[in-house]
């Protein structure tokens, strides 16, 4: 059995009882609650789930390091100018902002709420709500992004349907300034190349994506950027950084800093930005096409193409981990309600992207979940800490490869996508069972795997068993497999 992942559900929304408009008063009749909005940190082996419900009440699932999950539901204010239009939390996990009809930006303790624990930053108070209003009466928002600045500012970003910009102080509880665009701000993200730049990614409705630098560091001696003056020659330290923002010290706007195209991708290309081991990509999926192109972050010259790889037909969403993709598509049938989480390697994507054939992209698929969904997908999180698996792993001394999984969040539940056993054991089990070496060495290729050492080890139980012919050609397959040229295929290369 060569299945590495399960996909579990975490928990469901049921349906709810509420009062009927047309009924006498008092009486209760049955409603369906859906699930709006989502948010998702991670952070080491802790988590924090926030989801937003029709029925005014916000569902919070905090999982600490090494301690069971903790679910709390606190209930929303039921007047509309309190509707949640959009929410985001501090990269802890430890803070929940809410942006709302009324324009206002509305601060949850999460931590301390759920947990009982003194958050690391404080913006307000540790048991109610902390409540930072507009200067003036803005356009109804439509998303939210929370910024960390390089000099430890934290600043929440409001986009609304007017096409305007606002950042919010959260230390000084104002909002500081507002930039227009020319149309509604759909969506919104932020945006790291090589820690040294920060630039939010703007999606302009109608297709437009645009960016706009918020901040550089550079090296205070020579006012070049850090890592032009170490490849100089000079001697950096974190004492020698100056920040350049785009919000300045007193909260002006800095005019440098203004909004540009985001290199020629049309209105059926959707961005998106990922983080991988301490790396940072812009991935470019065509919605006509399904290909799915992966840029270094080279916002201001050339684009930096790294790889393209064929998706699955109908992709909507992608996930990029170091040698998986875990790809959300839709299913053809138009009256079926569900849809396809697809676990794609990145080693045969790429292979299938010089294909015509559909079929090929397919061929990449090493694991496919069907989800239920009675509407739209929510929310879909990169999952990095899950660490179920390990402790049960025989693979000698050979550390387990982590492949990373998703949190799939709909409409009426949410779903962890998880690793339940490492490909090195999978492959021993090939190599020591009834499998034929092509379909081990198949799935050697298709996971990035440390063959040559795999063999060995695979010799080694055999020659435990006392099996001494099958350990030798074990150990003459190990050292064939060492050449440079049996697995010369492409490597996405994604920092790692």
């Amino acid at each position: 059995m060569d299945k590495l992942f399960e996909c579990v559900e975490l928990f469901r929304v049921n349906e709810g009882l509420s009062e009927g408009e047309n009924s006498s008063k008092g009486t209760q009749v049955q409603s369906t609650v859906t699930i709006e909005l989502s948010c998702w940190r991670e952070v080491d082996s802790h988590s924090t789930l926030v989801v937003v419900c029709s029925n005014d009440y916000i569902v919070i699932k905090a999982t600490p390091a090494n301690g069971a999950a903790v679910v709390r539901q606190l209930k929303w204010f039921e007047t509309s100018p309190q509707h949640i239009l959009d929410i985001t939390m501090d990269r802890y996990g430890q803070w929940l902002a809410c942006v709302c009809l009324d324009g206002a930006l509305y601060l949850l303790p999460v931590v301390s709420l759920v947990l009982g624990q003194v958050p690391i930053f404080c913006f307000g108070e540790l048991d109610d709500l902390t409540v930072i209003l507009p200067s003036k009466k803005r356009a109804p928002p439509t998303c939210l992004a929370w910024w960390e600045t390089m000099d430890n500012r934290h600043i929440c970003i409001t986009g609304s349907e007017a096409g305007e910009l606002t950042f919010f102080d959260l230390n000084r509880h104002c909002d500081l300034l507002s930039i227009q665009f020319s149309s509604c701000i759909d969506s919104m993200q932020l945006a790291h190349k090589a820690n040294w730049y920060t630039y939010l990614l703007i999606n302009i409705r109608g297709g437009q994506w645009e960016h706009i630098m918020l901040e550089e560091r550079l090296h205070e001696a020579s006012k070049i950027h850090f890592n032009e003056a170490s490849s100089l020659g000079f001697e950096v330290l974190s004492d020698d950084m100056v920040v350049k923002s785009l919000v300045g010290p007193k909260g002006d706007l800095n005019p440098a800093f203004k909004a540009q195209p985001v290199m020629s991708f049309n209105e059926l290309t959707k961005l998106s930005s990922h983080d991988w081991k301490d790396s940072h990509f812009l991935g470019a999926l065509n919605l006509k096409s399904h290909k799915f192109e992966v840029y270094h972050y080279e916002f201001d010259m050339t684009p930096n193409l790294i790889n393209i790889c064929q998706l699955v037909n109908r992709a909507t969403n992608v996930i990029m981990a170091d040698r998986l993709m875990f790809v959300i598509s839709h299913n053809d049938d138009v009256n079926e309600c569900t849809f396809n989480l697809n676990i794609m390697s990145w080693q045969r994507a790429v292979e299938s992207s010089v294909q015509v054939s559909m079929s090929q992209a397919q061929a990449a698929v090493v694991q496919l979940f069907t989800i239920p969904s009675i509407g739209a997908l929510v929310g879909f999180y990169p999952l990095h800490s899950y660490k179920g698996f390990e402790d049960s792993e025989d693979i000698g001394t050979l550390p387990p490869t982590r492949l990373g999984g998703c949190v799939v969040v709909t409409s009426t539940a949410v779903y962890q996508c998880r690793q339940m056993r490492s490909p090195e054991s999978v492959f021993l089990e090939l190599c020591l069972g009834s499998a034929t070496p092509e379909k081990a060495e198949s799935f050697a290729i298709t996971y990035k795997l440390d063959i040559c050492s795999l063999y060995q080890l695979a010799g080694q139980k055999k020659l435990a068993d006392k099996k001494y012919s099958q350990a030798l050609l074990l150990f003459d397959t190990a050292k064939d497999s060492a050449q440079p040229s049996r697995f010369s295929r492409g490597s996405p290369s994604l920092g790692g």
